[in-house]
This record gives structure tokens, C-alpha cells and sequence, in this order.
């Protein structure tokens, strides 16, 4: 299996488990949902529970966008240095590799982030304090320890 077509699976995996779990908790949600946490872990702003909808939507769109740069990494202008045409491929092969991780990372940790948001509204499990963040840590600091690595993706 290529790289690619594994982190193809890695994202579209979490958009869908993202869809999954509104359709199976939608009907214990209460109609307010918890929305942001203090660093104590307590709820401090609520919002209505259609909100949620828009993290699978913003999932979506942030792979179609990451897709593109990954897809055609010429278009993208932003970049710190001047990319000359005899070491262009290199350069684009980095760049997509990144593009890749970032993807996964932002795709997954949406997920995370709205099981947390459902958790709390339904309590499935008991996550307390600044321990939500912990998964969203480890992929941060794995992907930035296996890219740093060349784990290309």
C-alpha cells in the first residue's frame, strides 16, 4: 500500500468516525452541549447541539484544501525561501509529506475534540482537568517526532 493511500485512509477514517459519532449520540445530546472548558475541566460556555455539525463540514473542507496543496504544492507561494527548479521535486516531496501529517493531525484532533464536547453532554467515560488534552499532545508530538525522523507519509 502506498503512503498516500494509507494517509488517505487515516483522514477519511476520522471525518467518518466524526459522522459516526453525532448519529449515535445525537439523540442523548441535550439540546445545549458544552462548548469550550476551563483548565479545571468545567464547562464554561455552552452552545445548541447542531454546532457539532459544523466540525465534520470543517473536517472536510480542511481536507479537500489540504489535498490541494498536497496535490499541487507549486501553487502555494507562501513558502520561507526561494524554490529553484533543480531542487524543486525535493522540496515538493517535503511539503507533501507535511502537508500528509498536518492533515492527519488536524483531521484527528477534531474528532477528539467533538468526542469531548459529546462526552461531556453525555458523560461516556470521565475526563477531567487538563487530561483531554493529552491525546491531542501525543499526536502533536508523534507526528512532529516521526516527520522530524523522515517518516515520510
Amino acid at each position: 500500500m502506498k503512503k498516500s493511500t494509507l494517509s488517505e485512509i487515516l483522514d477519511i477514517t476520522g471525518i467518518i468516525v466524526s459522522i459516526l459519532l453525532l448519529i449515535f449520540s445525537w439523540t442523548q445530546l441535550s439540546e445545549t452541549i458544552p462548548a469550550h472548558f476551563n483548565f479545571k475541566g468545567e464547562a464554561n460556555v455552552f452552545a445548541p447541539k447542531w454546532v457539532l455539525f459544523l466540525i465534520p463540514v470543517f473536517c472536510s473542507g480542511l481536507y479537500f484544501l489540504f489535498s490541494l496543496m498536497i496535490a499541487k504544492p507549486g501553487i502555494v507561494k507562501n513558502y520561507p525561501y526561494r524554490i529553484t527548479d533543480n531542487k524543486k521535486e525535493a522540496h515538493y516531496a517535503v511539503i507533501r509529506s507535511m502537508g500528509r501529517w498536518l492533515r492527519i493531525t488536524v483531521i484527528w484532533t477534531f474528532t477528539y475534540v467533538e468526542f469531548a464536547f459529546i462526552n461531556a453532554s453525555v458523560k461516556w467515560i470521565e475526563l477531567s482537568g487538563l487530561t483531554i488534552l493529552i491525546p491531542i499532545f501525543i499526536t502533536v508530538i508523534g507526528v512532529i517526532l516521526l516527520q522530524g525522523r523522515g517518516k515520510n507519509i
